[in-house]
């Protein structure tokens, strides 16, 4: 935690006061910066056309295009083994696939990332698992539901890529598994 000075007027006084910012958020932008960048230039080396959108807005964070295929991409940065929110159930409908960059180096000046490709599909398929299998267990196999229950408020429920589920060793369904991007091309182009 970092404590920064911050000018305060309000009329009747003009006092210097100091507030906590938070240094852990700094760097968790930080890092979804550096895995975004990374994914789109992972894309562009797989002869993929790569367009940003805009920070924060609903959806995609970028999208691919190759030939007649347009996909969107949800990209979520970590640095160390967590789960991955994707949010409150509502999922959205221009996201074809989440990708998630883990750095997996221990030394900040040389990192190592691995990447995990998760077609939405499969992921809008465990969250309706655990919503019908609402009071029974919080977890599917690939996602894990908590519930935040407040005094007097509807409880808050968020839905988690499971790092048990996605963090398994190489070879496994998601991890590197871009033929999955070239399968989408196929078939749109034998659609063509």
């Amino acid at each position: 935690m970092v404590l920064s000075s911050q000018s305060h007027t309000c009329g009747a006084c003009n006092k210097t006061r100091r507030t906590a910012i938070n240094e852990q958020l700094t760097d968790q932008q930080h890092t979804g910066q550096i895995g975004l960048f990374y994914a789109c230039y992972q894309f562009a080396l797989k002869g993929w056309q790569v367009l940003l959108t805009t920070r924060n807005t609903k959806g995609a964070d970028i999208f691919i295009v190759k030939g007649e295929t347009k996909l969107g991409i949800e990209v979520k940065s970590i640095e160390k083994d967590s789960n991955v929110g994707v949010g409150t159930g509502g999922l959205a409908p221009s996201v074809d696939f989440w990708l998630v960059v883990r750095n997996t180096s221990e030394k900040q000046d040389a990192p190592s990332y691995t990447l995990y490709l998760i077609p939405q599909k499969d992921i809008e398929q465990a969250v309706d698992d655990c919503i019908r299998n609402d009071k029974r267990k919080n977890y599917t196999d690939l996602v894990t539901r908590t519930v935040k229950e407040e005094d007097g408020k509807e409880p808050k429920i968020r839905y988690w890529i499971d790092r048990n589920k996605y963090l398994l060793p190489k070879g496994h369904q998601y991890h590197n598994v871009w033929e999955r991007l070239d399968e989408r091309v196929r078939a749109d182009t034998c659609l063509s």
